[in-house]
């Protein structure tokens, strides 16, 4: 239950989430606890209201449920940077575990051959 918790940022506002599975470190009820406080919601189930897929690992019924609706599938890890960071971090190709093919197409126009984008700033040194 959620409705307890206070927000400490609007990182995710606009954002729903839904999660296909968990680290083994973090329950469930902790990551929706997590988005929440950051301005998020969450679903139990992969409607078209979800904005964001987030998983552990790549396995699972959720997991192959999401890949066949045609969802990105984003590395938990990038909801915990997001929060460590205090700041929506831009989708960089390390927090995929799953792209849709309009989703590749789209981030091969965006991306060289080395990962690196050609819209975002380097940080050099």
């Amino acid at each position: 239950d959620v409705s307890s918790v206070k927000g400490e940022s609007q990182i995710f506002s606009d954002m729903v989430f839904h999660f296909l599975n968990v680290p083994c470190s973090h329950s469930l009820d902790s990551l929706h606890k997590l988005v929440v406080e950051n301005g998020g919601t969450f679903s139990m189930n992969l409607n078209d209201k979800v904005t964001h897929c987030i998983a552990a690992e790549s396995k699972g019924i959720k997991y192959e449920a999401a890949k066949r609706r045609g969802c990105d599938v984003i590395h938990c890890s990038w909801v915990f940077e997001c929060c460590s960071q205090k700041q929506l971090l831009p989708l960089r190709p390390k927090y995929f575990i799953f792209l849709s093919d309009s989703s590749k197409k789209k981030l091969q126009e965006e991306i060289d051959e080395f990962s690196d984008s050609y819209f975002w700033d380097v940080n050099i040194g």
